[in-house]
C-alpha cells in the first residue's frame, strides 16, 4: 500500500473512533439519573426521559449516516486498490 492510501485508511479509522463518544447524550443521561436519584416528581422524570430518548434518536441517526458514509468510502477504497 502507498503512504497516501495508508493515511486515508488511518483518517477513516479516526473518523470511526470519533463517532463513539457523544458527550451530549451522556450529559442528558446524567441529568436523568440525577433527577431520578433526587426522587423528582413524575413530570420532571418524564421530561428528562424524553430529552434523553430524543437525543439518543438524533445521535443514532447521525451515527448511522456517518457510518454509512465511511463504509461507502472503505468499499470504494478497496475497489480502487485492486
Amino acid at each position: 500500500m502507498r503512504t497516501d492510501e495508508l493515511k486515508e485508511l488511518e483518517k477513516l479509522g479516526f473518523e470511526l473512533s470519533d463517532l463513539l463518544p457523544r458527550l451530549e447524550m451522556i450529559q442528558h443521561a446524567s441529568e436523568a439519573v440525577t433527577a431520578l436519584n433526587q426522587k423528582a416528581d413524575n413530570a420532571t422524570t418524564a421530561y428528562f426521559a424524553t430529552k434523553v430518548l430524543s437525543n439518543i434518536y438524533t445521535q443514532m441517526q447521525k451515527l448511522s449516516a456517518e457510518i454509512d458514509d465511511i463504509a461507502y468510502k472503505l468499499i470504494n477504497f478497496e475497489e480502487e486498490a485492486e
